[in-house]
């Protein structure tokens, strides 16, 4: 089995050349970016007092969904094909076309959420044998981040397809929250976007003190987080501003996307939302184990 996965692995490499660029990578994260910020901001402005005919339409909402999809599926194929490890490579493919086929029929709903939970470890396996032992602390670190990123993922699909909800969704929303909240220790934030990270946290916290029910709300549609505390919560918030400001302080590109894309998504409970975390990871992964920058 290994020897097949190895050939075909092979076989895609001599077909795309390996270019995994500060450019390839931009593409593939806007475009994802673009996709599930239209699906939570509609889900948002779809559950507001106002009425809103355009949002509220079924052809908006199946658009949008299927963009959600399209964008990071195509984003991680893109990667995949570029990347220059083999099981990264099979993985991301993997996870990529089977999100696409998702969006064609909900019949291979449940295939495709077992794919993606593989496909991602595939992701994660791969690019561990990158490890330098010279870098170790801040890739275990980053390695950390991404299992907590990917242990959210699976419990959080299989929870939704009715594997002991009950259990797995607030267990998926706790790993997810802790992962977003770890990223910039994937990232090697520095202590400018770190503060303004804290500021963020602090007054997530404060909004949610304030006004709870309303921000539960937006949590729940927008995020699809079940049973978070505002303290988590707050943590989770803070850092991914730390980690979009690292990227926009610094000039790189990598960190920005990946925590735009982690925003977005929210906990990843859905194919959409999977496919942006999936993409998030295959992203920070590529800054802890890959020689070439981040910036453009």
């Amino acid at each position: 089995m290994s020897e097949r996965v190895r050939s075909f692995a092979g076989a895609a490499s001599q077909v795309v050349p390996n270019s995994q660029t500060p450019t390839v990578r931009l593409s593939a994260g806007l475009v994802a970016v673009v996709g599930i910020a239209l699906l939570t901001l509609t889900r948002i402005a779809v559950n507001v007092p106002v009425g809103l005919p355009l949002v509220s339409s079924s052809v908006w909402f199946d658009t949008v969904t299927t963009a959600a999809v399209v964008g990071p599926a195509g984003g991680i194929i893109l990667l995949g094909v570029t990347a220059e490890e083999a099981w990264e490579r099979i993985g991301l493919i993997l996870v990529g076309v089977f999100g696409l086929l998702s969006a064609l029929t909900t019949a291979i709903a449940v295939p495709a959420v077992g794919v993606i939970v593989a496909g991602s470890w595939l992701l994660l396996i791969g690019r561990a044998r990158g490890f330098e032992r010279q870098d170790y602390r801040w890739q275990t670190l980053g390695g950390l981040v991404a299992i907590a990123l990917l242990g959210s993922l699976a419990l959080s699909l299989f929870g939704v397809i009715g594997v002991r909800p009950a259990t797995l969704r607030p267990a998926g929303t706790t790993l997810a929250l802790i992962g977003m909240a770890a990223t910039p220790l994937a990232v090697r934030s520095s202590l400018g976007p770190l503060a303004v990270g804290a500021l963020t946290g602090v007054g997530t916290f404060s909004l949610t003190a304030s006004a709870p029910f309303v921000s539960g709300a937006i949590v729940l549609i927008a995020g699809s987080a079940v049973g978070a505390s505002a303290v988590l919560l707050a943590a989770a918030v803070g850092g991914l501003t730390a980690t979009i400001t690292e990227g926009v302080m610094r000039h790189r590109i990598t960190p920005a996307v990946a925590g735009l894309l982690l925003l977005m998504a929210g906990v990843p409970s859905s194919i959409p939302r999977a496919l942006s975390v999936v993409l998030a990871v295959a992203l920070i992964l590529g800054i802890l184990f890959d020689t070439r920058g981040d910036s453009a």
